[in-house]
């Protein structure tokens, strides 16, 4: 049987055996090129396509005409009549054609579907062929997208830049191909190659269309300079406890630097765990700012000053008096005026006067007009960037004062970058609507580290030294928290790891997790910390008081916060911690006495199911139990029976 090797894109042409097919008449090799895409054709469609503007009889004759030549040259087994009216491409002879490549052979021939060849007074045909192109393209953009994806995770510069150039060759006017490309290549810090990409790109444009590059492209090029500068001029101290985050970084300096160049921009809420890395990404998108002429004002709230009036604003309006008397910005008399109440949280003596008679936090609505006016005066010669940090903690004076200030200014006068506490974002979270509703802010998740940026994170931090823990261990007792990590880390580093020992900063971060908490889930956390692994409810049920549905209630909280899991274990449902280091620190700030009474419930209780089906499951924990209750003697007697 003859093998058929036949080549759609670009110039066609067909090899039987290796050795070229001549066709006796170029709609007869048309018909064979249709037929090896479509594989099933029916006679009317192709007398259609190829002599529509003839009658009936004369289409057939032709039509039959073709089909004896075809045969005739290429076998008559390649193309078979099936039932009065259809034509089929033979799919048990040996034919392969390119335009059946897989993708990755398929997307590097650039050359469009039948290119080179051309049809006399055949429209429809030429409309198919242009329809078969678009559809080469579309199948070409999608691959490239996804690979784009998969190639920047392998940090593979070779392949994203071939991707680039062939989704360039497809779409050579595209934008959105070189903001793309300028964006993957800045996340792996290659600037120079971003920089010359957008170079490039804005000569061709320029010699070819007489045509400069568009607003959002010429604000990622500023984005992908500032970052540039800041790579090159940040102190090693400073890089050092910063890692990864570069997706998220990019997300925030693009919205500066739309907002600096005077589109409206939608302002950034960063949610997350605690210790996932709020703040450090927070300080490190201020960075972006310096040497700029940005006026960035930075507050940070505390859990401590949440019932105080204003205290949330202190520090910001401190830089805005600083720089008023250093000759830095200027202020008139009237908005200077306010800055003392902001320090006090109290009114000035004509504000009350004038101001409202409401309860609650309407009385400083004429504080919130002067404040207002202000940062109008500020806007008219600076970009102003507001950055607030653990705003979950944030007075409900200053939310409101918030709230009138980013819809009466957010997105072309003020651009806001805040953190957030996942777990404790209910306290903010009417504020949070209502800038969503209206456009002035969105949400950006960020997620802990997955076990694949722990494991280069590691390799970065720990280069040179020895890790008595693995990137997969590493990840289990971390979870991916940014802070315990990078706690852990530096201990591995400075050699002064030790089992169950925990870092004063992570310590810091746990304590006030647990502050959040209720005497009843600190007791159920508690409870939860004495077991090995994981424990289930009638496990907890030994040592606590609850009734189990109330224990059900608790432990869903506890998990809402994200402190807990609970997992499927075979036939069983168990409970445990989300992070290791959580329940060290939990275990360990119990007192001794009572970690050893709870040691011997939890094993007199595995010792009560010794006739039970699960008994030699249980019976290493049970010992383990004894021992750390302080009854060796008991732990003895039960190791005998597994020796």
């Amino acid at each position: 049987m003859s093998e058929y090797q036949v080549h759609l894109l670009g110039t066609p042409w067909v090899k039987k055996d290796g050795a070229a097919v001549h066709f006796p008449y170029r709609k007869a090799e048309g018909i064979f090129y249709y037929l090896c895409v479509r594989k099933m054709v029916n006679r009317d469609e192709v007398i259609s396509v190829f002599w529509g503007g003839f009658n009936e009889t004369a289409g057939r004759k032709n039509m039959r005409q073709a089909l004896f030549q075809l045969r005739r040259i290429l076998g008559d087994d390649v193309i078979l009549v099936q039932g009065q009216q259809s034509l089929v491409l033979n799919s048990r002879i040996p034919l392969r054609t390119d335009w059946e490549d897989d993708d990755a052979i398929f997307v590097r021939n650039s050359d469009r579907f039948l290119q080179f060849f051309y049809l006399k007074n055949c429209p429809e045909f030429e409309t198919w062929v242009e329809s078969c192109q678009e559809e080469q393209k579309n199948r070409c953009l999608e691959y490239i997208r996804s690979q784009l994806s998969l190639a920047e995770k392998r940090e593979d510069q070779k392949q994203m830049h071939e991707l680039i150039d062939i989704w360039l060759k497809w779409e050579p006017w595209n934008e959105e191909a070189v903001t793309t490309g300028m964006t993957l290549y800045s996340r792996m810090n290659q600037f120079v190659m971003a920089l010359q990409l957008y170079h490039e790109f804005e000569k061709r444009l320029a010699e070819e269309l007489d045509e400069e590059p568009g607003e959002e492209l010429k604000r990622t090029f500023a984005a992908t300079l500032r970052m540039k500068e800041v790579a090159i001029n940040q102190n090693a101290e400073h890089s050092r406890y910063f890692y990864g985050r570069k997706k998220e970084l990019e997300e925030i300096t693009m919205g500066i630097q739309s907002f600096c160049a005077g589109a409206e921009s939608e302002s950034v809420l960063i949610v997350g765990d605690s210790g996932v890395g709020k703040s450090a990404l927070l300080e490190r998108s201020r960075s972006m700012n310096r040497g700029t002429d940005i006026l960035d004002l930075t507050s940070r709230c505390y859990r401590s000053e949440q019932n105080f009036p204003l205290k949330a604003w202190r520090e910001t309006f401190k830089r805005i008096e600083n720089l008023k008397n250093s000759g830095q910005i200027r202020l008139s008399a009237e908005s200077s005026a306010w800055i003392p109440s902001i320090f006090t949280g109290n009114l000035r003596s004509d504000a009350l006067e004038n101001g409202r008679e409401e309860n609650g936090t309407g009385e400083y609505s004429v504080l919130e007009d002067g404040v207002i006016r202000m940062f109008h005066e500020l806007a008219a010669t600076r970009k102003v960037v507001l950055y607030f940090d653990d705003i979950q903690w944030m007075d409900p004076v200053s939310q409101q004062l918030l709230l009138r200030v980013m819809l009466e200014l957010g997105g072309t006068e003020l651009f806001l970058v805040a953190a957030c506490t996942r777990e404790d974002q209910k306290n903010v979270r009417q504020l949070g609507n209502i800038l969503q509703r209206e456009n002035r802010i969105r949400p950006l998740e960020l997620e802990c580290f997955s076990k694949e940026e722990t494991e280069e994170i590691m390799q970065e931090v720990l280069a040179g030294c020895d890790s008595p823990l693995s990137p997969e261990e590493m990840h289990r007792r971390t979870e991916g928290n940014a802070l315990i990590l990078m706690d852990l880390l530096q201990m591995i580093r400075e050699g002064n790891w030790r089992e169950g020992l925990i870092p004063p900063q992570t310590e810091s971060v746990l304590q006030s997790v647990l502050d959040s908490l209720s005497e009843e889930e600190m007791k159920v956390l508690n409870a939860l910390s004495m077991y090995m692994e994981h424990a289930e409810i009638f496990e907890l049920e030994a040592l606590l008081d609850f009734s189990e549905m109330e224990l059900f209630d608790i432990l869903e909280n506890l998990e809402k916060k994200q402190l807990i899991h609970e997992k499927i274990w075979g036939v069983y449902v168990v409970y445990e911690f989300r992070h290791q280091a959580m329940k060290d620190y939990v275990y360990q700030h119990q007192s001794v006495g009572k970690r050893r009474a709870w040691h011997r419930t939890i094993a007199e209780c595995y010792e009560s199911l010794r006739d039970g089906e699960r008994w030699l499951e249980l019976l290493p924990f049970t010992i383990r139990h004894y021992e750390l209750a302080g009854d060796p003697e008991k732990a003895d007697v039960l190791k005998h029976q597994i020796s």
